[in-house]
């Protein structure tokens, strides 16, 4: 790191510890904030990633949780109660260690029961399906992750807390194939179909190297008439969670008989 490299990153500590008391002393955060952003600053992030993050706490009003980050990767426990591990330099899994679960999750669970069949499609690490196995059994789960690390934590989170949840390895699309994703190397849960390499560089403020990655494609009609296990296919009600950066129409639309089913 360079002086000026090292001045800067000085300065936007300072910065951060002034605002930061300033916004405890208001009541809108907790005095924790200035140390979190010292050691998540610390543990990886880019100070533009640290201080998005924070503002995001800031405007829903959220707390800092008090799991301390003193490496890039951890197991953090949440209520539910749970393990998982999270890389503190990904957008995303830093936002759930900030924020949790997302606002649509109760929700979800208004629709759910022992009688759901659950489809997380753009299940990244697998947070919001280990969240429905609360109330849904584990083997009526199907998570659906077509980046093969991200897969690879889903895997490690079904493992560690929700053995028999189905995770599977292909993305959702109109027509069975392969897809050509855009993956941003901050962002593993804003890998696109649609975003053009433009428009990831600059993702949510940080410099990206994006990548290229063919994945293979299934339509959710498909996978319905052949990828359920055994004895599911009386169970007759379905929670469904889409997130796949705005490919939502496609997935939509390669569901259609399902959608269109008189039952």
């Amino acid at each position: 790191m360079g002086l000026e490299d090292l001045r800067r990153n000085v300065c936007f500590r300072f910065l951060l510890r002034l605002v930061s008391f300033a916004i405890a002393v208001s009541g809108r955060l907790d005095r924790r904030a200035p140390a979190f952003c010292v050691r998540a600053i610390r543990a990886g992030f880019s100070p533009r990633l640290a201080s998005v993050l924070l503002e995001n706490c800031i405007t829903k009003n959220r707390r800092l949780p008090s799991v301390s980050v003193e490496m890039t990767e951890l197991v953090l426990s949440v209520p539910m109660p749970c393990s998982v591990t999270l890389d503190l330099k990904d957008y995303t899994q830093a936002d759930f260690y900030l924020n949790g679960l997302p606002p649509f999750f109760p929700l979800l669970l208004l629709f759910a029961d022992e009688n759901t069949i659950f489809l997380d499609i753009g299940a990244n690490g697998g947070l919001v399906s280990l969240g429905m196995s609360r109330r849904v059994p584990a083997r009526q789960i199907y998570a659906f992750e077509p980046v093969p690390a991200t897969f690879q934590r889903l895997t490690d989170t079904f493992a560690r807390n929700c053995p028999g949840a189905h995770a599977v390895n292909v993305a959702a699309s109109r027509e069975a194939g392969e897809l050509t994703l855009q993956i941003p190397s901050s962002d593993s849960g804003s890998a696109s179909a649609l975003r053009s390499d433009s428009d990831l560089k600059n993702w949510h403020g940080v410099e990206n190297v994006v990548s290229r990655l063919s994945v293979p494609a299934i339509t959710i009609d498909e996978f319905l008439n052949s990828g359920l296990e055994a004895g599911q296919g009386c169970l007759k009600k379905f929670a469904i969670k889409i997130d796949v950066e705005g490919f939502e129409q496609d997935v939509l639309s390669g569901m259609e008989k399902f959608l269109c089913r008189e039952e």
